[in-house]
């Protein structure tokens, strides 16, 4: 017999979605503030300063990723740490994506609205991507300060791969739906562990 209500799991989605929004909401106040333009005003006269010769553009020359922000101060983030950051964007709008995705695939084979065979294909393409995102999650250049931090986002991942592959196998290899919506709402679970799992990693590199 199938499970009393077919969506069983359906709302943890939005609290995972909810903290991905909040983990890029804490990413983009993070970010050095943007240098502007001032006038300086003496009576009713305006003064523009045009300077030519040497200019300083806001970045340093030496490639550390050190940058000057408007107010003189300098903010450095190694290229190395950057990279991890732009990485752990990726992981998290994919895991995201993906969460939404098998729960919407769930749905409409409980609602019948699509037929065993695509809904076959569509759990079978979800698996495999989720295989490779925990793949490139476990092969990541993670900095010294995120390895903690990282170590957990793996076992995640590795718990994320594992449910998409349980989903297909319930939905193949099942008589009930039990399998199957078990492993959705492990799946939907996971997905906000590792939401906050990458915003645990980001907060250790002073991203």
């Amino acid at each position: 017999m199938s499970r009393t209500d077919p969506k069983h799991g359906r709302w943890i989605l939005p609290l995972v979605i909810a903290g991905l929004v909040g983990f890029t909401y804490l990413f983009v106040n993070a970010l050095p503030p943007s240098e502007t333009a001032s006038d300086t005003s003496t009576g009713d006269t305006t003064a523009t300063d045009t300077t030519t010769g040497d200019t300083d553009d806001g970045t340093d020359d030496d490639g550390n990723g050190s940058a000057i922000t408007g107010d003189g101060t300098v903010t450095t983030l190694p290229p190395e740490t950057l990279a991890f950051l732009t990485n752990v964007d990726d992981y998290a709008a994919r895991t995201a994506s993906l969460a939404e995705e098998a729960q919407t695939i769930n749905d409409e084979w409980d609602a019948r609205t699509t037929r065993l065979t695509p809904t076959r294909d569509a759990l079978t393409d979800l698996a495999t991507r989720t295989v490779a995102l925990a793949t490139e999650i476990s092969e990541a250049d993670v900095p010294t300060e995120a390895t903690e931090a990282w170590n957990l986002v793996i076992t995640s991942a590795q718990t994320l791969s594992t449910a998409a592959e349980d989903m297909l196998d319930g939905l193949v290899n099942s008589s009930t739906a039990d399998k199957r919506l078990g492993a959705l709402e492990t799946y939907t679970t996971t997905a906000g562990d590792l939401a906050a799992g990458f915003g645990l990693a980001r907060s250790a590199v002073g991203g």
